[in-house]
């Protein structure tokens, strides 16, 4: 959630734009780094999570252009939004892999976040499962990562 929020969200407080790679309107589900951490913590010192297969996830699924949204609300600052097309990536992911691998890799990275179903998640079944662990919301880490107050 603080990677996306930085490359999304900063640029538009800095210059007034942002760039969303692909459409934009691809249900994601963005955790905070805290959160995982915390979940890191719990799995090392509580014996009854040995052998566990913990599930870390934010509490809400997201498209990119919602995250912009909710930084301009928080903010209060709009911008221009341009949006790489998908045709233009995954020609950039192929173009680019024999001379930067990695960026090529986050480019098709990009591609997916895009395009596939699998990057939503409920979060209902962990909240049963595991009271103690936080689920913070997009404008709490604003709030904590940024100038922003909402």
């Amino acid at each position: 959630m603080e990677f996306w929020a930085k490359l999304v969200g900063q640029p538009l407080i800095a210059t007034g734009r942002t760039q969303v790679f692909g459409r934009g309107d691809n249900p994601i589900n963005f955790v905070s780094v805290d959160d995982v951490a915390l979940a890191v913590e719990h799995a090392v010192v509580d014996s009854s999570l040995r052998g566990v297969t913990l599930d870390v996830g934010g509490p809400e699924n997201l498209t990119m252009n919602q995250v912009v949204e909710i930084f301009q609300r928080v903010s209060g600052k709009q911008g221009k939004v341009a949006h790489v097309p998908l045709p233009i990536m995954r020609i950039m992911s192929i173009v680019m892999r024999p001379i930067k691998p990695a960026l090529a890799r986050q480019i098709q990275a990009g591609v997916v976040m895009d395009t596939d179903d699998i990057m939503a998640w409920d979060p209902t079944a962990n909240r049963k499962l595991y009271p103690w662990l936080p689920q913070t919301p997009l404008v709490e880490v604003l709030q904590r990562t940024t100038s922003i107050q909402a």
